[in-house]
């Protein structure tokens, strides 16, 4: 596994490889759906629901414009149409998910690593800041004091 997995720089140099970035052409979701699945892209496959995870399509969602939150970036694949429901509301006599699994389904792996990453950042932050020789042993070429 590449550095580049574990973190957000990973999937978006994938995408990308993959055409993830639609520029041309109409930006409405039908357009869009049909674009990631198409010419082998895989962003989505045939049938599969993709996920408005960060922008949503409604809501506070239809301010922004479809070339913007009609991006792969902002879709997330759907393991079936059933969690994608789940995600707003109950299904199939199951409940609506509660934000801790709105968040474990609904957002893509590089945005979940991404939130550790800066959550190491800020434990990292808060040590130095109680303890500021933390931060001296790591400079290298530094005598300690």
């Amino acid at each position: 596994m590449a550095l580049t997995d574990l973190t957000g720089e990973g999937y978006v140099l994938k995408s990308l490889a993959k055409g993830g970035l639609k520029v041309a052409g109409s930006h409405a979701w039908k357009d869009t759906r049909k674009w990631m699945g198409h010419e082998g892209r895989g962003l989505l496959e045939k049938g599969q629901h993709g996920h408005h995870w960060l922008i949503p399509q409604n809501g506070w969602g239809k301010t922004w414009p479809d070339a913007i939150k009609n991006q792969p970036w902002n879709v997330k694949a759907m393991p079936s149409e059933e969690v994608h429901a789940r995600m707003r509301g109950a299904r199939n006599g199951k409940p609506k998910f509660n934000a801790a699994e709105r968040y474990i389904y609904g957002t893509p792996n590089w945005w979940k690593v991404q939130n550790g990453v800066w959550g190491a950042h800020a434990a990292n932050g808060v040590q130095e800041g109680l303890n500021p020789s933390a931060r001296e042993a790591r400079q290298p070429g530094r005598p300690p004091r």
